[in-house]
C-alpha cells in the first residue's frame, strides 16, 4: 500500500518484465472506487517497460485501488493493482 497526500500531484510508476524484442503497446488506467482520485487526462506515459501516470486528489482516510492494464505487442496482457490509501498533507 501507498500513502498519497490528498492534495498531492505525483507520477506513479509501474515496471514490467519484457521478454526480449518485447514493448508495452497500450497502458489503460483505473481507480476503483471512482471519483475523487484519478488520474490526470494526459499524464499516461509509456516509457521501454515503464508506465506511468499523475495521480490527483483523492479523500483523507479513504482506499482506493489503482490499476494499470498492459497489452504487450506480443499480445501478453498483464494487470497491476496498487492500493493508495490517502493521508494528511506532510508537512516540510
Amino acid at each position: 500500500m501507498k500513502i498519497k497526500a490528498a492534495d498531492a500531484e505525483l507520477d506513479w510508476p509501474i515496471t514490467y518484465v519484457l521478454a526480449t524484442g518485447e514493448t508495452i503497446e497500450t497502458a489503460t488506467w483505473s481507480v476503483e472506487p471512482a471519483g475523487e482520485l484519478a488520474v490526470k487526462e494526459g499524464s499516461e506515459d509509456i516509457s521501454g517497460a515503464t508506465v506511468s501516470c499523475l495521480l490527483t486528489g483523492g479523500e483523507r482516510g479513504k482506499r482506493y485501488d489503482v490499476t494499470c492494464r498492459v497489452v504487450t505487442n506480443q499480445g501478453r496482457k498483464d494487470p497491476r493493482t496498487v492500493t493508495f490509501l490517502i493521508g494528511p498533507a506532510v508537512a516540510v
